[in-house]
């Protein structure tokens, strides 16, 4: 067995990242492994190998650190129609969660990124990552324990930080928008937290423009 992989301390930023993937393989034939997955980026289902992948990025360096593949190993039958189809016996967030804590014990690093699929309570407990723009926050304490919450897209954020406090969170977090442009000329928004609440705009935005280039941007 090869011993763990270390990453020394580092004056530079380190920084764990997660990317989900299809690999289409529409000729290979259909089993566990390579089954039908929705693939978000085009909006469809494709058939292909499904797998999360764990990166540690440092000086330049993009590290693989690890690997699962989706595998839908459970047949499910619908009690509505009787139609028997293929589930995962693990979710993709079970998983990420799972590799988290192993790089955790293995590796050292300051900041874990990941797409907003991954922006579960469960998840955010473990770190603090990209959010989906549907998301309410209370902008302080006081606000939180009174039941007083806001849509994330009503703060109008420009380039800065704001703290805010989640509903199932009991610690606060801070929260930018990154503003991107696509290949095709259009304009994205992408709100991103934090848990380190010493970090400034410009410092979050930068650690996420590291990875930014490794995964399609929802």
């Amino acid at each position: 067995m090869k011993p763990p992989l270390q990453i020394s301390q580092s004056k530079e930023t380190v920084i764990l990242s997660f990317d989900y993937s299809i690999q289409e393989k529409q000729y290979t034939d259909e089993s566990e492994l390579n089954t039908w997955h929705f693939d978000y980026v085009f909006d469809r289902y494709v058939k292909g190998v499904n797998f999360l992948t764990a990166l540690i990025e440092v000086q330049g360096m993009r590290i693989p650190c690890g690997l699962e593949f989706i595998k839908k190993d459970v047949l499910v039958t619908d009690t509505v129609t009787g139609k028997k189809t293929q589930k995962s016996s693990k979710t993709k967030n079970e998983l990420f969660r799972e590799m988290l804590q192993e790089c955790s014990g293995k590796i050292h690093f300051d900041y874990v990124l990941a797409d907003s699929w991954f922006s579960s309570v469960e998840n955010m407990i473990c770190c603090k990552d990209t959010l989906k723009n549907n998301r309410k926050v209370a902008l302080s304490l006081e606000y939180k324990q009174n039941g007083t919450y806001l849509n994330i897209k009503t703060l109008q954020l420009g380039q800065q930080t704001v703290e805010v406090w989640f509903k199932k969170l009991d610690f606060p977090l801070l929260l930018t928008k990154h503003v991107f442009k696509n290949e095709n000329d259009t304009v994205g928004e992408l709100y991103l937290a934090c848990s380190d609440l010493s970090l400034s705009y410009d410092l979050i935005t930068t650690i996420y423009k590291k990875t930014e280039g490794t995964r399609a941007i929802p």
